[in-house]
């Protein structure tokens, strides 16, 4: 599955550009830096937390489906298994 974000980035940059030249040309004052710092550092930690999210569960979600499920679900008999 692709990550639309990550290959959205570059287009943010584009327009981010191409917003504050068209601000400069207009000679208005609609671009604030440490606004558009604040927003992108955000969106940087958004993803930061995402890999770091999906790096840390991913052992446990492996481990529990690999082996059959969870281990809750192994020691319930079922139907033609002998109860222990």
């Amino acid at each position: 599955m692709r990550n639309y974000i990550v290959l959205a980035i570059p287009a943010f940059f584009l327009l981010i550009a191409l917003e504050w030249l068209w601000a400069r040309w207009q000679e208005r004052d609609y671009y604030r830096l440490d606004d558009a710092v604040n927003d992108l550092s955000c969106g940087i930690l958004q993803q930061l937390f995402e890999v770091f999210a999906k790096t840390a569960l991913s052992p446990a979600i492996s481990s529990s489906t690999s082996a059959g499920g969870c281990s809750t679900c192994r020691a319930r008999p079922g139907p033609g298994r002998p109860v222990s």
